[in-house]
């Protein structure tokens, strides 16, 4: 998987435009404007320095936040509603936020038809492919099981990681594996989005990312929701009205990439990240990338409906450069 040590190069051309034969029918045609226009409001983006966090102090095995001081952090750190990146005192990206990310690739037309199109997806999903019970393939459902959704194929301790265990809701059968074909085939405009965002955010990350992919994709079940060609993530998390307590996501690489966007009708259930020193405010269309495995994170108390998917990759010791 990629590098734990994270690129801090500042933000970097992107490749020339994908030519019309390598698009998905469900797909949507790229603006070929869109990757200089995101490269130069990248290089404007209001950049905030943690002055007192270094890339080499952050540690995934870190002790999470004690419980009493989790209602004071949710209550008194600052809400972040508008473009920012996030770099250590050392010069390393740890996130970057994109207020209504999900429209930045796209022409007026367009302007929020991904989250209308990505919230009757995920009803249809949960009303007909309500999530699984826990399995010894899927880890860490137990608690959150009528909640939770995870498309993946899983690296798992003692196996090799070129050969995963495919993670049940992709290697299902009939009724079931249809329902998530048909949701992977609504949302590959939102894949698409994500993966061009962060082509512009992380271009090395980007195309690592995608070469692991690509490996899994020939390898497992993962091929079935296959529906664009940018993707680049091997995993998904879809969370319905769940408020993830403090975590790392230990299994993520140190340096490695996740992607949130959020659906729905709700207040409140901002990101926090107290070593950001604030609680991020996702709304429909937002889109953070971040540092998952070295930034401790929970979800703050909403009401309404609120979905979030969480774009991810496994780590993979065993697939070299």
């Amino acid at each position: 998987m990629p590098s734990d040590m994270p690129s801090d190069s500042p933000f970097q051309k992107t490749p020339r435009r994908r030519p019309k034969t390598d698009f998905f029918p469900r797909e949507w045609r790229e603006w070929r404007g869109f990757p200089p226009v995101m490269l130069k409001s990248l290089s404007k983006m209001a950049i905030t320095t943690v002055n007192d966090l270094k890339w080499s102090d952050l540690d995934r095995s870190v002790t999470m936040t004690a419980a009493s001081a989790v209602e004071h952090l949710t209550d008194t750190l600052p809400t972040l509603a508008s473009d920012q990146v996030f770099n250590s005192s050392d010069g390393v990206r740890l996130a970057v936020f994109l207020q209504a990310g999900l429209d930045r690739p796209w022409k007026q037309e367009r302007q929020g038809e991904i989250v209308r199109t990505v919230a009757e997806a995920l009803h249809t999903l949960y009303a007909s492919s309500p999530p699984l019970p826990p399995t010894t393939q899927d880890p860490g459902l137990a608690e959150h099981q009528q909640a939770l959704h995870h498309f993946c194929p899983w690296p798992t301790t003692g196996r090799s990681r070129h050969c995963p265990v495919r993670a049940s809701e992709v290697d299902g059968g009939g009724q079931r594996l249809n329902a998530v074909f048909k949701f992977f085939r609504h949302i590959s405009p939102l894949t698409q989005t994500i993966s061009m965002l962060f082509e512009a955010i992380d271009l090395a990350a980007y195309l690592q990312y995608k070469k692991v992919y690509t490996h899994w994709r020939q390898q497992t079940a993962l091929n079935a929701i296959h529906m664009t060609n940018r993707a680049c993530f091997s995993g998904v998390a879809v969370i319905k009205n769940l408020r993830v307590p403090p975590r790392n996501d230990t299994d993520e690489p140190q340096g490695g990439w996740v992607a949130v966007t959020c659906v729905g009708d709700y207040d409140g259930g901002e990101l926090v990240i107290p070593a950001l020193k604030c609680k991020i405010s996702l709304q429909p269309g937002d889109v953070l990338f971040f540092r998952s495995a070295v930034l401790e994170h929970w979800v703050a108390p909403f009401t309404g409906e609120r979905y979030a998917l969480v774009y991810f990759s496994e780590d993979d010791d065993d697939l070299e450069d």
